[in-house]
């Protein structure tokens, strides 16, 4: 005995539709742009340390560390990658977990940046500027200031022996803007007291390659109960 059984048409169409959507589905997600999960925007920063008395520090952003080991004092760090937008940025000495200083910095995406961590104490503090990595011109260096030095007056930065300074007037806790310079295989630095003759630091044999970017930073540092100002050079690029 043969039994047919016959579908209702109502239940054929609701078939045929759900097949047509889930089929539909699939095919519109082979698109590179579908089904995605979103890219967060980055953008990266670096880290100096000149933190009085801490021989090594940890870079967070929000609770994440972003070094895989300490940085040492009087360094400056590789750039790590940062999520875009506002975030608090701290720095702890290596394997604590008290805070030696924290800044809140809203960070543009693709960007690069240098966060300076100095001071001492309770004065500890970060400051953050962003950096220019775009090359220099054929056969120039980029170089900028930061003056981290708490004198009395602000710097002047001199290149070998020329007759003007290369940056005037340059403020404390002010980072300047890079701008280019010759290149040189051995080459003095110094700064003064903006309009005076007498040289408060210097750094002599500096090397500065051709399509290289650099920092040039005044500090002061306690050397046997004593404050003495010095001057060094960090490669951006």
């Amino acid at each position: 005995m043969n039994i047919n059984f016959k579908v209702p048409q109502l239940l054929r169409v609701s078939a045929f539709v759900i097949a047509s959507v889930v089929t539909l589905g699939f095919a519109s997600c082979k698109g590179d742009d579908c089904c995605d999960v979103p890219i967060p925007q980055k953008a990266q920063t670096s880290v100096l340390n000149l933190l009085q008395g801490i021989d090594e520090i940890d870079l967070h952003a929000g609770t994440t560390k972003l070094n895989s080991s300490g940085i040492d004092y009087g360094s400056q760090s590789a750039y790590f990658l940062v999520d875009a937008g506002e975030q608090n940025i701290s720095v702890f000495q290596t394997d604590e977990t008290d805070t030696l200083a924290s800044h809140k910095y809203t960070f543009a995406r693709d960007k690069s940046y240098s966060a300076f961590a100095i001071g001492e104490g309770e004065d500890a503090e970060i400051i953050i500027a962003e950096d220019n990595l775009t090359n220099p011109s054929t056969g120039k260096v980029k170089i900028r200031f930061a003056n981290l030095a708490d004198l009395d007056g602000n710097l002047d930065l001199w290149l070998g022996d020329g007759e003007n300074a290369l940056m005037e007037d340059v403020a404390y806790k002010t980072i300047g803007t890079f701008i280019e310079a010759d290149p040189a295989e051995e080459v003095s630095l110094a700064v003064k007291i903006n309009g005076q003759e007498e040289d408060v630091a210097t750094l002599e044999n500096a090397k500065l390659e051709a399509g290289k970017i650099y920092t040039v930073y005044a500090y002061v540092e306690e050397v046997e109960g004593e404050s003495q100002t010095k001057l060094n050079i960090a490669t951006n690029k």
